[in-house]
């Protein structure tokens, strides 16, 4: 998994930590959003984008 930043994300909605980060699986080759502090996970998608919006959106599938 590889880590990256993004400054276009929300803050956690269980925790309200302003550190999610944006993972790569790689086995998976899939993005999601990842909770620093509390390990909350967002939805997967095969992009960055998607999956900045369904960490925004509050929708995790």
């Amino acid at each position: 998994m590889t880590e990256s930043r993004s400054k276009v994300l929300k803050r956690c909605p269980f925790c309200g930590t302003r550190k999610p980060v944006m993972l790569w699986s790689g086995g998976s080759q899939v993005y999601y959003v990842f909770c620093t502090n509390c390990r909350a996970k967002g939805g997967w998608s095969k992009s960055r984008e998607d999956a900045a919006e369904l960490w925004n959106a509050r929708v995790w599938k």
